[in-house]
């Protein structure tokens, strides 16, 4: 079902873009800091990215869920 105010092209974005790119920044920061080296930059460039999950696998293993 289309929606009507919608003429093909919407675009629903939530409020927590910012607050994640805000993250991901700081996670750049954070990880790229002091770092040298190829590999290593990559390596901090993912967890970067993927810093989210890193939070909520460390949380999950401290509950034992």
């Amino acid at each position: 079902m289309k929606d009507e105010h919608c003429s093909g092209h919407c675009h629903h974005v939530g409020g927590s873009d910012g607050i994640y790119g805000v993250g991901v920044i700081g996670a750049l920061v954070y990880f790229l800091h002091g770092v040298v080296g190829f590999v290593p930059v990559i390596v901090g460039i993912v967890k970067a990215f993927f810093w989210p999950a890193f939070i909520v696998f460390k949380v999950l293993t401290l509950l034992n869920i």
